[in-house]
């Protein structure tokens, strides 16, 4: 049957031949993979040592450009519940998307309030959540260690 032959969580049932069995089929949606992408909290250092409690924008991190993932097509981009910080444009120029790990790649780089991510103390990984212009979605995780709990 064709997408969307049958609405999402609706069933039908279908008579095989000229059998008496009949195979009842449930209708649903399958939503792609969003595309994994490789970040770096606190870009250079390990361990990547955050403080939850901060209300400054001091947490950068790091999303690495791959054949997958063009960085240059990031529509929007959450670290944990927090959107990144808006930045004066000197600095948000500096933070501009280059190929920062050699690999050919464009990756691009974000600040956070800690605060405002949902990272709680004893948090052992961040979460970054994103989506691209053409809808696709990406995610991806780096691990941490929170301080001054």
């Amino acid at each position: 049957m064709p997408a969307g032959a049958i609405a999402d969580g609706n069933s039908v049932a279908l008579r095989v031949g000229s059998k008496t069995a009949i195979l009842i089929l449930s209708a649903t949606t399958c939503s792609p993979q969003p595309i994994t992408a490789s970040i770096d909290v606190l870009p250079g250092l390990s361990p990547n040592l955050v403080a939850p409690r901060v209300k400054l924008p001091v947490l950068p991190v790091r999303v690495f450009g791959s054949a997958k993932l063009d960085v240059t097509a990031i529509a929007t981009v959450k670290l944990g519940t927090a959107s990144p910080a808006a930045l004066p444009p000197a600095l948000a120029q500096l933070l501009r998307p280059r190929d920062r790990n050699g690999d050919g790649y464009l990756d691009r780089d974000y600040v956070f309030v800690p605060s405002a991510t949902g990272i709680t103390c004893g948090a052992t990984s961040a979460a970054l959540t994103g989506t691209l212009t053409n809808g696709a979605a990406f995610a991806g995780r780096d691990a941490i260690r929170t301080i001054l709990c």
